[in-house]
């Protein structure tokens, strides 16, 4: 069998979409169930979304004998989503020939891939090919195998250590806010290494947080500011000088960060913050606590508004609400 590779026209869209009948169910269903399986194939396999990508120039079929043997398809945001083979076709090298066609259609070589945790052959695909994990998001319902891996390749770092070109982040600064803790010499959570993502249909805004007490230095890149917006600044500004009863919690959309803030005799509020790579890891590889302590006045006040600065660089993020 020799396959022949091209970008697909509008007269394909039918083929690709009866592609995605055959070959979509039977690929997901034992990996996150019928019900999801079948939602990937409304969503992404329907004659709208393939017209629409196809007349964009981001899908390309692998063809043989003419028949679609294979399809890869790109965001408008330069990430594969869609990137199968039919059975028969697998092995002979059509993958790595698939993907290398879409990344050429990819300027700066920006192109990032993602698939489901539970599809652990195409996680390897992407492996062999140099696409290494930058993060995992939480699946629909909190369900592991509906995880996203999202994956980059190559190594360029700006000076904070952070992948930028291949991740499509850019710097933004060296702003940063501290929260300390007791003595705030060994003991505080800081918020720093502000990137932002630099596609023009991307809005998303990216940072550190940094844990730090005796024995415990803990460390969160990547932290990303999505739907949840200025949540975590407009929480503290709330938060009632006068005091309140028991815990007032707040908890990132990744579930990566979150605090717990307490009223303590003499006005004071007691944040216990936790972070936990909920990105890196579908499980959360490890945790951390520190506690850091306030002024529940004019400390709290300033601290919120600088983290209201922090998370509003110009023009991200883009808030939902």
């Amino acid at each position: 069998m020799s396959a022949v590779l091209r970008v697909a026209e509008t007269a394909d869209v039918a083929a690709v979409r009866q592609f995605g009948e055959v070959h979509i169910r039977s690929h997901y269903t034992p990996l996150i169930g019928a019900e999801a399986a079948e939602r990937q194939v409304r969503r992404w396999w329907n004659e709208t979304e393939l017209a629409a990508a196809a007349a964009a120039g981001r899908v390309v079929v692998a063809e043989d004998g003419g028949e679609v043997a294979g399809v890869g398809q790109i965001g408008a945001d330069c990430v594969v989503g869609e990137l199968y083979l039919e059975p028969l076709h697998r092995g002979q090298g059509l993958g790595p020939k698939l993907l290398g066609t879409l990344a050429a259609r990819v300027p700066d070589g920006g192109l990032r891939v993602e698939h489901f945790a539970a599809d652990q052959r195409a996680g390897a695909f992407y492996e062999r090919e140099g696409f290494a994990v930058e993060r995992i998001e939480a699946g629909l319902g909190g369900d592991p195998a509906l995880a996203v891996v999202r994956r980059t390749r190559g190594t360029v770092r700006c000076p904070h250590g952070w992948r930028v070109r291949e991740t499509g982040l850019a710097c933004l600064d060296d702003l940063e806010v501290v929260f300390p803790g007791e003595p705030p010499e060994a003991v505080a959570v800081r918020f720093a290494e502000r990137h932002a993502a630099t596609h023009h249909l991307d809005r998303r805004l990216f940072f550190a947080v940094q844990a730090t007490a005796p024995g415990l230095n803990a460390r969160l890149e990547g932290v990303g500011n999505y739907v949840d917006g200025r949540g975590l600044a407009q929480f503290l500004d709330r938060l009632d000088f006068r005091g309140w009863e028991g815990e007032q919690r707040w908890t990132s959309a990744d579930r990566d960060v979150s605090v717990a803030a307490t009223y303590r005799p003499g006005g004071r509020i007691e944040l216990a913050w936790t972070i936990r790579p909920w990105r890196q890891s579908v499980f959360g590889e490890w945790e951390a606590t520190v506690l850091t302590s306030i002024e529940a006045g004019a400390e709290k006040d300033e601290l919120a508004a600088r983290l209201h600065h922090f998370l509003t660089a110009e023009g991200f993020p883009v808030d939902y609400r």
